[in-house]
């Protein structure tokens, strides 16, 4: 497993990734079961200047050691590159989740935020995102923010994170 920066022409295999979920992995992540993204939000996530955004994806590779596929994706995003917060979100293909790759990209992208300057993470995630939920739980101080219809916001603070 490789985890790195996204490449700025990787619109297509974040597109294609997205098509592979589930409508239950979408529906937790996305709080919608839609199975395409908006190019805005593939623009977004390709577009990294690894101080406002970042997007890190885990790949496996193949015995030669040339990737074979992208298979989570995680990324951070502040509008206020002094800002010392920012918002995080994170998504595993289904046949790939439980298995630490998750975890290990959240570390990986906290690292990278600690090292531009942002102490805190925040986010929505689905109320019933149990896997998440525990994620966040292992990277530090974590608190619930608040719960909205059918919206849980939450707070991550990286100072106390522990790799």
């Amino acid at each position: 497993m490789l985890l790195r920066p996204i490449r700025p022409g990787a619109a297509q295999e974040l597109s294609d990734g997205f098509a592979k979920l589930s409508a239950h992995s979408r529906r937790m992540r996305f709080f919608t079961t839609r199975q395409v993204y908006r190019p805005q939000e593939l623009r977004h996530l390709v577009e990294c200047d690894g101080v406002r955004v970042l997007t890190l994806v885990g790949v496996f590779l193949n015995v030669d050691g040339s990737e074979r596929e992208a298979v989570a994706a995680a990324h951070f995003f502040r509008e206020d590159p002094a800002s010392d917060s920012a918002d995080v979100a994170i998504a595993v293909l289904d046949d790939y989740s439980r298995l630490g790759i998750g975890s290990a990209l959240m570390h990986a992208l906290a690292e990278c935020a600690l090292a531009v300057g942002i102490v805190r993470l925040t986010g929505l995630c689905h109320p019933e995102n149990l896997a998440v939920q525990r994620l966040l739980q292992g990277m530090g101080r974590y608190r619930v923010i608040g719960v909205k219809d059918a919206t849980l916001e939450f707070s991550v603070q990286l100072e106390n994170v522990a790799y």
